[in-house]
């Protein structure tokens, strides 16, 4: 019997293959209003222990980060649990981002073809975790679901970002979609799926678009996605950039060369 295939997820290969220089200026930002809103907390930890105090604020964004990271994985489990009809049980601080779901099913009323499912390619070495495919006003696309906590007004930018084009592409470009659950790994902080040889699967349906939809407290979005040769080609290109990052950066370098005696 083969080996399983390792196939990076597809958004491991676009964190590593697609520059992002406005992380940076977002993770400096939180670190300086954490410092300057915290400094009780921060100032007394640098006077017994500096080096714990700087560990504290560099680890400041990921704590930012994992707290939006949290709020759209519950949301997407009450979206999950809305769809099949079933009470959602979520907390309370969650409600206003309910209700706009609630909204958007009640002005688009999709057709869910598929939700959560895995999809694999083969050909590519990418899988990945769609969030659905729906069918509104007669046309098949992908769609992916951001959460914001900020509204249509705010000063800040807010989803959709462009590269959900990729994602979205990179999905409705794969073979396969898994018919059992996800066999998900980490290498790292980098994911990675194992797909068995024989694990059971079916044609990716045809799609002819893609939408992602972006819900904060105050409103919704249903943004069309790009998702054509041009997106693909991107994606191919970033796919490449990842690959050396990845892996083969780690097999360039040789040993240093002695100095050879006269």
């Amino acid at each position: 019997m083969k080996e399983p295939q390792r196939m990076w997820s597809v958004t491991t290969l676009i964190g590593a293959g697609l520059p992002k220089p406005a992380l940076v200026g977002w993770a400096a930002r939180c670190t300086a209003e954490y410092a300057v809103d915290k400094q009780q907390v921060w100032r007394p930890m640098a006077e017994d222990d500096r080096d714990e105090a700087v560990k504290h604020l560099a680890g400041i964004r990921f704590s930012a980060s994992g707290k939006a990271a949290a709020r759209g994985t519950d949301i997407h489990k009450a979206a999950e649990k809305i769809n099949l009809g079933l009470p959602s049980d979520h907390s309370e601080d969650l409600q206003p981002y309910v209700d706009q779901y609630l909204s958007f099913l009640r002005d688009h009323a999709p057709k869910f073809i598929m939700a959560e499912a895995p999809i694999y390619s083969r050909a590519y070495h990418y899988a990945g975790t769609l969030d659905s495919i729906v069918e509104i006003d007669g046309r098949v696309c992908v769609m992916d679901t951001k959460t914001t906590d900020r509204g249509p007004d705010s000063p800040k930018r807010r989803p959709p970002y462009p590269e959900v084009a990729l994602q979205l592409c990179a999905y409705a470009r794969a073979e396969y979609v898994g018919l059992a659950p996800a066999q998900q790994q980490y290498s790292g902080s980098r994911r990675y799926y194992v797909l068995p040889e024989d694990a059971p699967t079916e044609t990716m349906p045809e799609v002819s678009g893609g939408l992602v939809l972006v819900i904060s407290p105050f409103d919704y979005q249903l943004v069309p996605v790009r998702i054509d040769d041009e997106v693909w080609r991107a994606f191919l290109a970033v796919r490449e950039v990842a690959r050396f990052q990845l892996d083969t950066a780690n097999r360039v370098l040789g040993p240093a060369i002695e100095a050879t005696a006269a």
